[in-house]
């Protein structure tokens, strides 16, 4: 199976394209904005390199979310429109389920669960937990303040200590220090080959319809107690 793999989820621009389990040519571009102006060009890179038509490909793969509402509406945009132009099917990968497939197998091992936490950049972050041995999501995800952890992973019912990964260590740090958490390596974003292989396994949706964005948090516009209307007694919009 021929995979496009993209992930703007977070910090990064990720893309790969990947066939039965290996890597034909891939990158990754650290960035906080510009995801939007990066990512069609990095996928013309990656196309030429190869040197194959997208109508050639299987499957696309993109991440949901959660992590970066204008990252994650990029991601999804450029999947639907090559969708649009090829007809190939396009499979959502949520962020925290390829950041935990993307701990190598025999740090998986050491632990029995494993923390996904992504920043908000709101304080809190985006927490969902997993069985380390089969990647069964345990709870979550959902917004959680760093205080909130240890109730987050009771709900659960985690009894051993969760191995954490993601980009909020500077939110979990102080509860690896205190032994609440064990430090997994530094995995600054999803690996995009991780994302082609979840999409390879990934049960599409029926009809045409690309996956929605999994934003988890409520967005922050919402509408007036009078509906909206711009004076009172004025028809709404």
């Amino acid at each position: 199976m021929r995979i496009l793999a993209l992930d703007t989820s977070v910090a990064a621009c990720s893309a790969c394209l990947w066939e039965d389990g290996r890597v034909l040519a891939g990158d990754s571009m650290p960035m906080m904005h510009g995801h939007a102006e990066a990512l069609v060009p990095l996928l013309a890179r990656l196309r030429d390199e190869v040197g194959l038509d997208w109508d050639s490909l299987d499957r696309i793969g993109v991440t949901v979310g959660p992590g970066s509402f204008t990252g994650l509406r990029v991601g999804l945009a450029t999947a639907r429109a090559l969708r649009l132009a090829t007809g190939v099917p396009v499979a959502g990968v949520t962020a925290t389920r390829a950041w935990a497939a993307s701990l190598p197998d025999a740090v998986r091992a050491t632990a029995g669960s494993i923390l996904v936490a992504i920043d908000t950049r709101r304080g809190d972050m985006y927490a969902e937990l997993f069985r380390a041995s089969d990647l069964v999501s345990l709870a979550g995800p959902e917004v959680v303040a760093a205080s909130d952890l240890g109730v987050f992973m009771q709900r659960a019912g985690v009894a051993s200590v969760p191995l954490v990964c993601g980009d909020a260590s500077g939110l979990v740090d102080p509860l690896v220090q205190a032994g609440t958490l064990l430090a997994g390596p530094d995995i600054p974003w999803p690996d995009p080959a991780v994302v082609a292989a979840l999409a390879a396994g990934a049960v599409l949706q029926d009809g045409d319809d690309v996956p929605s964005a999994l934003y988890v948090r409520p967005p922050d516009a919402a509408i007036p107690a009078n509906g909206g209307q711009l004076r009172p007694g004025a028809p709404a919009p």
